[in-house]
């Protein structure tokens, strides 16, 4: 027996009993972690259900108000045709409008003229070919050539960079070597300006002695002695001058250096800031599809779970039925063994235990639905309580990849 031992009981005082279903109820245990602000599997679930139901009945309404025509809902983001195939497809058009004028109006001025046999004969017109447009669903293929295009522009950057290093290499060794040439003049300067301070000194020493002299003998003396170290001043004058220029000259080419170092270094910099923008570019298209599939893969697990929590209703409302229907029969069964027990003659016990017999043969039908049925939504709670962990995964993993983005937009 289904619900326990049989009482015999009296058939006409029997009370038909509520049916008490051992259906298996879900309970939901709380989790610590679930205690924080966190999504969760239902919460989405019930989203999407109320969302899509809302967008389902929004377009009923609009399909009943004759707004919609029939076209796609979304356009599919890889079937773009080129701007040089629409301009085309503009002028075809373009020409094919004017081709009609021109017929209209042949059409007019020729209704009078005669037609010969062949002219008046229908010649069936070729329709033209549709030119044929490119199209790419498939969005790796399109996420390839972006990250070929950033490849190639990356070579290209550092080609640029090898280039960049090369001249700065220059530039440096053209700075060390003017730099050596200036300390290799300044080395020959230092004597040069210490014999003219010697003359310098004489000059002023030979000076105050003829300002001191009364007599014009010595007086002549000290300025012949004065015009001798004049003339070598001024020859001391002359070699510092022309190293001077020298030196003068390579501290310009070092100022000169100095400046197209920079300038190759500031255009190495913009060449690395750009490096750093690229690498972002890579790792912007690597994320962004990785999370394009998380979604795919959450919409998924969306469809899987609302079509088993769906089968799982269903097969519970069957379940159902069939246990209340196996109740009612367990009812029938009792009554019918009452009348069996209660039955006068032989012949009419017989017909009891007859159809007691069947009636057993039906419970027997109904409960072998029902180890089906349980069976069956065994398998199925068994799907959707898998679901639940595999959609918290993908919303984990889609919330890691956000906040890899967030801090890649940072830097």
């Amino acid at each position: 027996m289904l619900f326990g031992k049989k009482k015999k009981t009296n058939t006409q005082s029997a009370q038909p009993q509520k049916p008490v279903l051992n259906i298996p109820v879900p309970q939901k245990t709380v989790d610590p972690a679930e205690l924080k602000p966190v999504r969760t599997f239902e919460e989405d679930m019930a989203e999407a259900i109320a969302k899509r139901d809302k967008e389902a009945e929004n377009k009923r309404a609009e399909e009943d108000m004759g707004m919609i025509k029939t076209t796609p809902e979304l356009p599919e983001p890889s079937t773009q045709t080129p701007k040089s195939t629409s301009k085309a497809s503009s002028i075809s058009d373009k020409a094919e409008g004017t081709e009609k004028i021109d017929v209209s109006t042949s059409q007019e001025t020729e209704k009078n003229i005669p037609k010969s046999p062949v002219e008046t004969t229908n010649v069936p017109k070729t329709p033209p070919k549709k030119e044929e447009v490119p199209t790419n669903k498939d969005p790796r293929t399109k996420i390839q050539k972006q990250l070929e295009d950033i490849s190639n522009q990356k070579k290209i950057v550092h080609e640029e960079m090898k280039i960049l290093d090369v001249q700065l290499h220059e530039t440096e060794g053209a700075v060390e070597r003017f730099t050596k040439e200036k300390k290799s003049i300044n080395l020959q300067l230092a004597p040069i300006k210490e014999q003219e301070e010697l003359v310098e000194s004489s000059i002023v020493e030979i000076e105050k002695h003829e300002a001191a002299t009364s007599s014009m003998e010595e007086r002549h003396s000290f300025e012949k002695q004065r015009w001798d170290l004049e003339d070598g001043r001024k020859k001391l004058e002359s070699q510092k001058w022309e190293l001077s220029k020298e030196v003068e000259k390579i501290e310009d080419s070092i100022h000169k250096s100095e400046a197209t170092h920079t300038e190759i270094q500031i255009k190495k910099n913009n060449s690395i800031e750009q490096l750093q923008s690229l690498d972002k570019q890579e790792d912007r298209i690597h994320l962004e599809f990785e999370l394009s599939e998380i979604s795919q893969k959450k919409q998924a697990l969306e469809l899987q779970w609302i079509k088993f929590s769906n089968k799982q209703k269903e097969e519970e409302s069957l379940l159902d039925t069939t246990m209340k229907e196996e109740f009612s029969i367990e009812k029938q069964k009792k009554i019918v063994e009452g009348k069996e027990h209660a039955a006068e003659s032989s012949q009419e016990e017989r017909g009891f235990e007859e159809e007691r017999q069947d009636i057993e043969s039906k419970r027997r039908g109904l409960e072998e639905k029902r180890w089906k049925l349980e069976e069956t939504l065994s398998k199925t709670k068994t799907i959707v309580e898998k679901l639940k962990p595999e959609y918290q995964d993908a919303l984990g993993e889609e919330e890691r990849l956000n906040k890899t983005l967030e801090v890649l937009d940072t830097k």
